[in-house]
């Protein structure tokens, strides 16, 4: 037996640790990367300008969500106004 497992079985029972199952749920995600291992720095500016203007454009986004704030706190809960 290897000395980390002998390790872990005298951690596990001395009650510093507890043994079980790793379980992986093989989750794949599309990646979007470029296949080589080298790209030209055109090919990456291209793709800095394209970021930059992506980010420019959040808070734009941001403001279109946001809610408009219109009447009084009491038309909001129902109260009529005093």
């Amino acid at each position: 037996m290897h000395q980390f497992m002998k390790i872990l079985l005298i951690a596990e029972a001395m009650g510093l640790l507890k043994l079980g199952t790793v379980s992986l749920d093989g989750t794949k995600i599309k990646a979007n990367a470029i296949k080589h291992k080298a790209s030209s720095r055109e090919y990456a500016n291209k793709l800095e300008a394209q970021l930059k203007n992506e980010v420019a454009e959040l808070p734009c986004f941001a403001e279109e969500a946001r809610p408009a704030r219109s009447g009084s706190s009491a038309e909001k809960s129902g109260e009529p106004d005093r």
